[in-house]
């Protein structure tokens, strides 16, 4: 357990170390509020948020470094799987049968070691190439559009106009407003 700080430059004694550990940290698991914690262990209700705000870190750092090992476990799983399942389309590919599950299982291990990495990446893998881009949604959000289909958008009043700016009901009378492009209210 690492050393806490009450006050800036005063370490935590090893009698309130032992109190929040055996009192506070179940009572704070129980759901117990600050003032159930200060009437149970007989002290103010400053002394027990902060030994409940100490539980919490406690908890919070010990959570995040399980997260951690955790993370690092399961890519190297991951990683372990994906060069199992690549050699073993190699080898289904030498044999002159290659097996597309083993092809589908790489492309599923390089999606979940992106995921574990953070990265929103979109895996394909076919035959000999390996083609890893955005998340197919940012792609086809941001697919510009073809002359056709712009055209049809404008037809059947599916696009919007461009650049402009609600109308503002006014409460009191109910009356729309457009406000002017330099927002302070004049029209």
């Amino acid at each position: 357990m690492r050393m806490v700080l009450l006050n800036p430059g005063q370490k935590i004694s090893r009698a309130r170390e032992q109190r929040v550990v055996n009192v506070v940290a179940p009572l704070v698991a129980q759901g117990c509020s600050i003032d159930q914690i200060a009437s149970v262990v007989g002290y103010s209700r400053v002394m027990a948020g902060k030994d409940a705000e100490l539980v919490r870190d406690w908890w919070q750092e010990a959570a995040s470094q399980t997260a951690e090992r955790w993370r690092g476990t399961c890519l190297g799983r991951h990683e372990h799987l994906y060069r199992e399942a690549l050699a073993g389309w190699e080898e289904s590919k030498r044999s002159g049968s290659p097996n597309g599950r083993m092809l589908d299982t790489a492309g599923r291990q390089l999606e979940a070691i992106g995921k574990l990495l953070g990265l929103a990446v979109d895996v394909t893998m076919i035959q000999n190439n390996v083609h890893v881009g955005a998340a197919s949604e940012t792609v086809n959000a941001l697919a510009p559009l073809d002359v056709e289909s712009y055209a049809a958008m404008l037809e059947n009043g599916s696009l919007g106009a461009l650049n402009s700016v609600p109308p503002i009901t006014a409460a009191s009378d109910g009356t729309t407003r457009t406000p002017s492009p330099r927002g302070d209210g004049a029209e």
